[in-house]
């Protein structure tokens, strides 16, 4: 297997990951706590370690993928 085969099937199975993330997400949360979660003012950095947990790269990224499958780009 060619190399550029490879690191495309790691992307694959990457963003398959963030949907299946994106799909428990959404079954855990009513509407009304989706909408809560984008209605956000201002930044706020987290220093603790728990918050470090919940707010991570990971959750950014399912974010930007629930919102790109809305069809709202930034």
């Amino acid at each position: 297997m060619s190399d550029k085969y490879c690191a495309r099937h790691k992307e694959k199975g990457k963003e398959l990951t963030l949907e299946r993330g994106l799909k428990r997400w959404l079954e855990a949360h009513s509407l009304v706590q989706i909408l809560e979660w984008f209605d956000c003012v201002e930044t706020t950095t987290v220093l603790t370690p728990k918050g470090a947990q919940r707010w991570s790269t990971e959750s950014i990224r399912r974010d930007e993928l629930f919102l790109e499958m809305l069809g709202i780009t930034h």
